[in-house]
């Protein structure tokens, strides 16, 4: 398969800001593994999102407000209070929750896809999701964070 453009675009971008926004979302959260899956779910949305990232002028700064709004997400999902962020970066990312199934790779394992699905286009909180599956929460946690690591490979 040859690389494309957003491919040397996207790994690029992958490189330089990955360690930067692990930092950042870790700074808000305090859980290396919660700042793990927000990074891992920003390059997801900016997958699925490439037309719009190649395209906008400040790449850097979409991945950070995509972050912010993941960790705010994040928040919400786990009952956490309001974190409140500086207007730093500011530009516009929403995910079209009813496409997100189309985003995930057609050889993903549907226990993989399954929860994926509940966490993204669902939008629902780890205890919803451990409810509904029958799994404690850090079996959840896992779960998604192998489910979003299967992905990644996948879309290598």
């Amino acid at each position: 398969m040859k690389a494309t453009n957003f491919d040397a675009f996207f790994n690029e971008l992958y490189i330089n800001n990955y360690n930067r926004l692990m930092q950042y979302a870790y700074r808000y959260t305090g859980d290396a593994k919660a700042a793990e899956d927000i990074v891992q779910e920003v390059f997801l949305i900016a997958l699925y999102k490439k037309a719009e990232l190649h395209a906008h002028p400040n790449s850097k700064g979409w991945l950070y407000n995509a972050t912010k709004i993941c960790i705010k997400r994040y928040y919400a999902k786990n009952n956490h209070l309001k974190v409140e962020f500086s207007e730093e970066f500011s530009c516009s990312v929403e995910l079209d929750t009813d496409k997100v199934n189309k985003l995930l790779p057609y050889p993903l394992s549907e226990e993989n896809r399954e929860i994926l699905i509940l966490y993204f286009r669902e939008n629902l909180p780890y205890d919803e999701i451990c409810r509904r599956l029958g799994i404690s929460y850090a079996a959840c946690r896992q779960r998604v964070s192998r489910a979003l690591a299967e992905c990644r490979e996948l879309l290598k």
